[in-house]
């Protein structure tokens, strides 16, 4: 079934040819499990590791992804460093006539372990605008906390009778 023309080069692209292959199969089925987002930056990621004048095999893709996946189970935070990876090395090989395909996952290991730090990690800011709040709702009065749950809940469409408590 041919599904298309390639954008790149014309070609047609058959999904009976890319399922009939273990690995292509497969590959799509890594790709199709996880967000969009993050597909579009693992499929970015794995061109990284493409030699300059072949394809990268479906083969080698898989394990690659198998390992990339492997990573975290933190889907957002990998896709977002997979991004930033492939900017970061594709912005440091404009102009280079020479460029080697990466061999590991060494850097993307870095930006992810960063990543995860802030997430895990408030600031101290944070902390204490968070701990400022917390004692605000404590020092409220039972009425001033009821007329802040009514407001809470017209934003959200409820219908409320404001003379319950």
């Amino acid at each position: 079934m041919k599904l298309t023309r390639c954008p790149v080069c014309k070609s047609h692209l058959s999904l009976d040819q890319l399922v009939q292959d273990d690995a292509g199969k497969e590959l799509l089925s890594i790709v199709a499990s996880i967000n969009k987002r993050t597909a579009q930056a693992l499929v970015g990621y794995l061109a990284l590791f493409r030699p300059a004048k072949q394809d990268l095999s479906a083969t080698r893709a898989v394990k690659l992804a198998r390992e990339v996946l492997a990573l975290t189970e933190n889907i957002a935070a990998l896709g977002h460093a997979m991004e930033q990876t492939t900017n970061s090395i594709m912005a440091k090989r404009v102009g280079q006539p020479s460029i080697k395909p990466l061999a590991n996952h060494n850097y993307l290991k870095q930006v992810l372990t960063t990543s995860l730090e802030q997430i895990v990690q408030p600031t101290a800011a944070e902390r204490s605008r968070s701990m400022e709040v917390k004692r605000q709702g404590l020092e409220m009065s039972e009425q001033q906390n009821h007329q802040a749950y009514l407001e809470q809940m017209s934003r959200y469409g409820a219908k409320v009778n404001k003379e319950d408590k």
